[in-house]
């Protein structure tokens, strides 16, 4: 796998129970992630540890994520680790569309 260098980042998820075990296989699929050939997968999926909103320190609870299997190249890093946030803010800042 792939990885960046330096400290881990934090990253704001939702979080979801699965009724049904077999959507893991759905969302495998769906992400690129081939449980036999994990090396040429397009995400890793891992079973990582979940910090509380309210401080950093690691609870005895884990959740599975997608992480990207790809060198990340020029890719700029979301600050904060909050995707929505960072769409929000780039919707913010683009400039309307000019007409003739």
């Amino acid at each position: 796998p792939k990885e960046a260098s330096g400290p881990s980042p934090t990253v704001l998820a939702e979080r979801y129970a699965l009724l049904d075990t077999r959507v893991i296989e759905e969302l495998d699929h769906f992400e690129g992630y081939d449980p036999d050939r994990p090396q040429d997968s397009l995400y890793l999926r891992k079973h990582v540890p979940l910090l509380r909103a309210s401080d950093s320190s690691a609870t005895a609870r884990k959740a599975w994520v997608y992480l990207y299997n790809r060198a990340l190249g020029d890719a700029l890093r979301v600050d904060g680790g909050d995707w929505r946030a960072h769409l929000l803010k780039r919707k913010e800042s683009a400039s309307p569309p000019t007409f003739p």
